[in-house]
């Protein structure tokens, strides 16, 4: 999802789409922007809490971690964008329409 775009929007909307199969609303854009932006400030506040929401308890954990957030040699976002990203994606994953086939 950071990969796809500068935009959190079109990150969010990639990832969304990729889960469901469908183009989010702007209801659900709006929601999960508000989710991300509440996690990216609680991420900023603590860097400890971003490494630990992402498994980044030691040393070895931390590199992986700093190679997924890395992208063909780009840096795809900071520990907290990661982190808050991560959020967002564990968030539409858990959809009742990502896990329930109707």
């Amino acid at each position: 999802m950071l990969s796809a775009s500068e935009s959190i929007d079109e990150q969010i909307r990639v990832g969304f789409r990729l889960a469901t199969a469908r183009e989010p609303s702007a209801k659900e854009i709006e929601i999960l922007t508000g989710a991300y932006q509440r996690q990216l400030k609680y991420f900023h506040a603590s860097q400890e809490n971003a490494s630990l929401y992402l498994g980044a308890e030691n040393d070895d954990v931390a590199v992986e971690v700093n190679q997924l957030a890395t992208t063909d040699g780009q840096r795809a976002g900071s520990g907290p964008q990661f982190a808050a990203m991560s959020s967002v994606a564990s968030l539409i994953l858990n959809l009742d329409e990502t896990i329930t086939r109707e």
